[in-house]
């Protein structure tokens, strides 16, 4: 196999890596298993965080959009400048990722269309800030790997992104946005290279051991279908458990 960035970071930082909490796993239904699982980093930072807004969602209903917009729509208090989601649909290899400049009724509107649609089975959104690139299509999340089989929503700051953004092109990784959070996507999709018998939780893990700020986010994948990561250090990210389904979220509006 190639050798990874999270390659030489393992061998000189292994005892820095945190272990992973299964926060819920849900009953199949189905044939299809729901499972969230949280990362939770010790703050090495103190960087004030930008007023951006997570909700991300996995579960047995078919709400997805109609629970994620609502989390959007509750978070507009925040302050942002464009939204944007992306759902793991069942027997489906890309996501369905929809971005909007602008308020988040933009984002309802491209999206009134899935609404209860069966067969999307998780979803991450956001409204973002800009604090890497100006607001656009681009630069909104969720940022995703070159297939778009993942993608992953952000708030914080990646103090170290230019390094790594650098290191990911000479690996011909391929960038489409300005923004730090795109950095992430490509890590967490390096490592799944890399280790492909590693599970997403895991290679979310190992990508953020490469990170160095602040962030809460959360992450889905078409290989993994019905899974929900979340992680955070020095960035607000909350889980909330029902009888359907698993949320993560900013705060508890």
């Amino acid at each position: 196999r190639s050798r990874g960035l999270g390659d030489v970071y393992k061998r000189q930082h292994h005892h820095h890596i945190p272990s992973i909490t299964p926060v819920h796993l849900l009953p199949a239904d189905q044939n299809i298993t729901s499972s969230f699982f949280a990362l939770n980093f010790a703050a090495t930072t103190k960087n004030s965080m930008p007023p951006c807004g997570i909700i991300a969602y996995c579960g047995k209903e078919h709400n997805v959009v109609e629970t994620l917009i609502d989390g959007l729509e509750r978070l507009e208090y925040r302050g942002y400048d464009s939204a944007g989601m992306g759902l793991t649909r069942a027997g489906e290899a890309q996501m369905t990722r929809v971005r909007a400049v602008g308020k988040v009724a933009n984002l309802k509107g491209q999206t009134a269309g899935l609404v209860g649609e069966e067969g999307i089975l998780a979803g991450v959104a956001h409204t973002r800030w800009a604090t890497h690139g100006a607001p656009s299509v681009l630069n909104c999340h969720p940022h995703a790997n070159v297939d778009e089989s993942l993608c992953l929503v952000h708030n914080g700051i990646v103090e170290n992104y230019a390094s790594l953004r650098t290191q990911l092109q000479a690996r011909g990784f391929k960038f489409t946005s300005e923004t730090d959070t795109e950095v992430m996507a490509h890590l967490v999709d390096d490592m799944l290279r890399t280790y492909p018998d590693t599970d997403l939780a895991e290679a979310v893990r190992l990508a953020l051991t490469q990170i160095e700020g602040t962030f809460g986010l959360a992450v889905t994948h078409t290989k993994f279908p019905g899974t929900l990561v979340g992680a955070r250090r020095g960035s607000p990210l909350i889980v909330g458990v029902t009888e359907v389904g698993v949320v993560c979220k900013t705060d508890h509006t």
